[in-house]
């Protein structure tokens, strides 16, 4: 799973070159560019909250978790098709928060 900000989840060429199969978007504001997300078959989903330190979060834990999981779970048998075929293998991206940071962001 890989973290960035909102550059970083719009960028495509990062996208691509980390085979991205999911983005959460956690902001108030959804993407403009959710529908080309899902054009190149990137799973989308949007929580909306505030980057605020008291922005209440736990009620959107189970949601987000089923979210991660199941593309996570997609993303693993992806990686398993692709070494018996040699194929590159597919990630998870998950973007966390709106930031004027650098695209590309972190990984954990």
């Amino acid at each position: 799973m890989a973290v960035g900000n909102e550059a970083a989840a719009h960028d495509r060429e990062l996208l691509k070159s980390r085979n991205v199969v999911a983005v959460l978007n956690v902001t108030r504001t959804d993407s403009p560019w959710a529908h080309l997300l899902r054009k190149r078959r990137i799973a989308y989903m949007q929580v909306g909250v505030d980057d605020r330190r008291t922005e209440e979060l736990y009620p959107f834990f189970e949601e987000c978790c089923a979210f991660i999981s199941r593309h996570r779970a997609q993303a693993l048998e992806a990686a398993a098709a692709a070494q018996q075929t040699g194929a590159a293998a597919d990630a998870l991206e998950c973007r966390v928060a709106r930031d004027s940071g650098t695209a590309g962001g972190g990984s954990a």
